[in-house]
């Protein structure tokens, strides 16, 4: 991400390279809605980060290892009210991320 915020505008504002202006154009419109797209991620990150830090179940289910925010939302979405479990073996279950309940 680094490298293209910085290369694009310095080859859009170069006046001495051989790029067509068709091209230039081109680019400067795509390199626009990269731009827009990256803002629109980052609002949704956040809201996304918002959600979760009110939420007591995604705050338990990102407690363990590897469940990131979007997990636990997803997670949480799919298993509905997690009441519903009296452990969390029921429920990695439920989702699939173990074989079987054998209880």
């Amino acid at each position: 991400d680094a490298a293209l915020t910085q290369a694009v505008p310095d080859i859009l504002e170069d006046a001495e390279n051989a790029l067509p202006i068709a091209l230039k154009q081109a680019l400067a419109v795509s390199y626009d809605l990269y731009k827009t797209q990256c803002d629109a991620k980052a609002q949704l990150h956040k809201q996304v980060e918002a959600i979760t830090k009110q939420n007591e179940s995604c705050q338990r289910l990102m407690a363990l290892e590897g469940v990131g925010p979007i997990t636990a939302i997803e997670l949480l979405s799919f298993l509905g009210n997690t009441s519903q479990f009296s452990d969390a073996r029921g429920a990695a279950a439920c989702a699939g991320v173990t074989p079987t309940q054998h209880s």
